[in-house]
Parts: C-alpha cells; sequence; structure tokens
C-alpha cells in the first residue's frame, strides 16, 4: 500500500511540473507576435515611429489614457476624449488602478504602454493557471487542460503566401482566437479569471463574505461577467439544490457593482458608454459563431447530456456553466443594451473540455481528444503565421501619411 501511494504522489508530483510548464509554455506562445514586433522593429520606415499597439488602435490608447491618469496620480477616472465638463468615475478603476502600479515602480507616464503589455502577462498567466485549478480533478486532466487550451474554431485549409495553413470563423473578434486569447485585452483577463475563481470558491466552499467581494470587484472589472456568474450560480443551485445561504450573500454584497454602473451611465458622458451597444450594437450571427467554437461545442454539449442522464455530480459545475452560457446568448438577442457576442468572453471553452474528457473517459478513448489537441495547436499556430504577416504589412504600410478610419499602421 505504501509503494502504491507513493507511486501516485509521485505522479500527482510530475503532473504538477508537467501542467506549470505548460502555463509557461502558452503564456510565451501567445506572445510570440508581441516579440516578433517588437524585435524587427529597425524595419519601420523612416517616416513611421514604433508603438506596439495592441487588438485595435483605438481601444488600446482608451485604455491608455486611463493607465496614465493613474501614472499621474488621480484618484478617479475622467474621460478625455470629451470637453463636456463631468466629475470623476471608478467605471474604468482597474486600469487607473495599474497607473498606481506603474507610479509606484516609477514607470514614465509617456511608457504607459508597458504598464499595459506587463498585465497581459500577469494576467493571462493568472487565468492559465486557475483553468489547471479547474481542470485538475478531471480524469485525464492533462488532456482537458489542454483541450480547454487548444479548443479552436473548425479549421480551414487556406493556400497563402506560397504555403498551407489554417484558417477558420469569426477572425475578426479577436477573443476567438485560441492564441490572442491567451495574453488578451487586461481587464477581459482578469474578469475571466475571476470568473474561474469565485466559481472554483463557490463549489469548494470558500468565505461567503470573501467570495462576495470576489463578485463586487467583478462587477466593477467586467460587469457581464457577474451577471454570467449570477445565472451560472442560480442553475447550479437548481441542479443540486444546496447552497442557497451563500448564494445570498454573494448576490447581496456583489449586486452594488451593478448598481453603481447603472447610476454613472444614467448621465453623460458615462451615458454614452451605455448607448454605444444601442447604436452601434456588435455584429452576432449564431450559425458563424457555432463554426467559431469548433468541434469542441458539439462535442462538450454531447457530454452534457450524457452527464446530466447520468447525473454525474463531479459534472454539475461544468453543467451549469454551459447551460448558462447558451442561455444568455440566447436571452440578449432581445435585449438591446448588449450584443450576444459578449458572452463568448464568458470561457465557454473550459468547461466545455471537462464536458469532452468526460465524454470520452466514459468511452475509454485517448485518441479522439489527441487529434482535437492537434488540430487545435495547429490552428494556434497558423494563428501565429497571420500576425506575423500583419506586422510585416504595418511594417512596410507607407500610405496615408496619417492612419484614419480602418488604416492600421504605425503612426
Amino acid at each position: 500500500m505504501e509503494v502504491k501511494a507513493s507511486s501516485w504522489y509521485t505522479v500527482a508530483y510530475m503532473n504538477s511540473r508537467l501542467v506549470g510548464f505548460l502555463c509557461i509554455f502558452f503564456l510565451l506562445f501567445s506572445l510570440l507576435p508581441t516579440g516578433y514586433e517588437i524585435i524587427n522593429r529597425g524595419k519601420l520606415r523612416p517616416e513611421r515611429s514604433f508603438e506596439l499597439v495592441h487588438n485595435f488602435p483605438t481601444d488600446y490608447n482608451f485604455y491608455l489614457s486611463r493607465i496614465r491618469q493613474g501614472i499621474e496620480g488621480r484618484t478617479s477616472v475622467l474621460e478625455q476624449y470629451t470637453g463636456e465638463p463631468h466629475e470623476g468615475s471608478y467605471i474604468h478603476v482597474f486600469y487607473l488602478l495599474l497607473g498606481w502600479v506603474g507610479r509606484w515602480v516609477r514607470v514614465p507616464w509617456e511608457r504607459a504602454g508597458d504598464v499595459y503589455h506587463v498585465a497581459r502577462v500577469v494576467f493571462g498567466l493568472t487565468l492559465l493557471v486557475l483553468i489547471a485549478q479547474f481542470c485538475k480533478k478531471q480524469k485525464f486532466s492533462i488532456l482537458v487542460f489542454l483541450l480547454a487550451i487548444t479548443a479552436s474554431t473548425w479549421p480551414k485549409l487556406v493556400f497563402y503566401n506560397g504555403g498551407w495553413r489554417f484558417g477558420g470563423f469569426m477572425p475578426w473578434w479577436s477573443v476567438m482566437d485560441s492564441l490572442q486569447r491567451i495574453t488578451f485585452i487586461p481587464h477581459l483577463l482578469a474578469g475571466q479569471s475571476l470568473i474561474l475563481a469565485i466559481i472554483l470558491m463557490f463549489t469548494k466552499g470558500g468565505s461567503w463574505v470573501f467570495v462576495g467581494l470576489l463578485g463586487f470587484l467583478l462587477g466593477i472589472i467586467f460587469p457581464p461577467g457577474l451577471l454570467f456568474v449570477y445565472v451560472v450560480l442560480g442553475i447550479l443551485f437548481l441542479l443540486d439544490r444546496k447552497r442557497f445561504m451563500p448564494l445570498v450573500v454573494f448576490f447581496f454584497l456583489s449586486v452594488p457593482a451593478l448598481i453603481y454602473l447603472q447610476l454613472m451611465t444614467s448621465f453623460y458622458p458615462w451615458k454614452r458608454l451605455a448607448e454605444f451597444d444601442i447604436i452601434k450594437p456588435l455584429p452576432f450571427d449564431y450559425l458563424e459563431y457555432i463554426k467559431a467554437v469548433g468541434p469542441i461545442l458539439p462535442v462538450g454539449l454531447v457530454g452534457l447530456v450524457v452527464a446530466l442522464l447520468r447525473r454525474e455530480k463531479t459534472m454539475v459545475v461544468s453543467a451549469a456553466w454551459v447551460i448558462a452560457w447558451l442561455v444568455l446568448l440566447f436571452a440578449f438577442k432581445f435585449i438591446p443594451q448588449q450584443s450576444p457576442l459578449r458572452f463568448s468572453e464568458m470561457v465557454p471553452h473550459v468547461p466545455l473540455a471537462v464536458l469532452t474528457g468526460y465524454l470520452f473517459y466514459k468511452i475509454n478513448s485517448l485518441l479522439l481528444p489527441a487529434i482535437l489537441i492537434a488540430v487545435g495547436f495547429g490552428v494556434m499556430v497558423s494563428s501565429f503565421w497571420w500576425q506575423r504577416d500583419f506586422v510585416d504589412h504595418k511594417m512596410s504600410a507607407a500610405y496615408p501619411l496619417v492612419p484614419t478610419g480602418s488604416y492600421v499602421m504605425y503612426p
């Protein structure tokens, strides 16, 4: 018995080290396009100035404006893109606090981008570790973790620039890209990390008050994430009829964040934030989104049905997560204040990977998940190639002299 226990300890220890290695590997892999851009900045045309813009120029500079206010020492956020007199707000306090961290370590005002990119690394690694924590209790935990990280669009073979690579669906929505989403926008990574942390702590019996405070923090950083957690926990309660009082405590401690947001967006200029989604809603096509979620969706849904029919208690959390995601995707088709696309940001690939791993465990197959992981990794490699080409195009861009509209080039 002692030998058997020792061998299980050795396996667990090796798995822990392997998970740590995988987290670092995928973090660095996701940062390759950023590294490629930095290394090749010397190739920039002489009339251009290098700037490590991330994701989209207007969004990036919007976040930097908040970080710079923190570096300046402000204690609330002003909207600097309007001349309308107004008081400060805490709507974007997350980036203000990042600016205060930069101020503490003496980051110059003009280097606010450094704070932003370091935050991508820190919160990207945090999210990977929490995903590993969520997957570790499952059978084939390493495979489940890899399924979650590599989950990608249904691939399309594309012949480009003399070679074959994978394309996919919804490439315009960066969060769907399995490589880009690892080190994506800091507040989204922080929000997704909090979603995972709250669900983990709620199901494992953490301090009710502390979990409620995490919910309040989530509501300030990423309000749709808190709404999503409410639905997940509500469905979880319906499925197992437990944890009613923790649910009540969580709601009353966290809901002030949403009340504050509602109050602040009832007058200008902050009201414009709420109006924008109504005036210019994010596009969303259900069929295209189904294709973009990829093969893990149908397989995970089969696993969900099997788990519910068998009343598999270990799958209740993942089942509630997926059901909540599907409910909100459908419900917000009829609510103009928010596009259903926003709920694509609730890391659905994590519970779908768990349910996929469960299904493959039940049919005693390791080959099929290995194929899914291999294809998903191929899509990630192709993503790097596409992002590398994008950087090359930016480096050679010469016209117009001043970028406008949809032109993407260095200033």
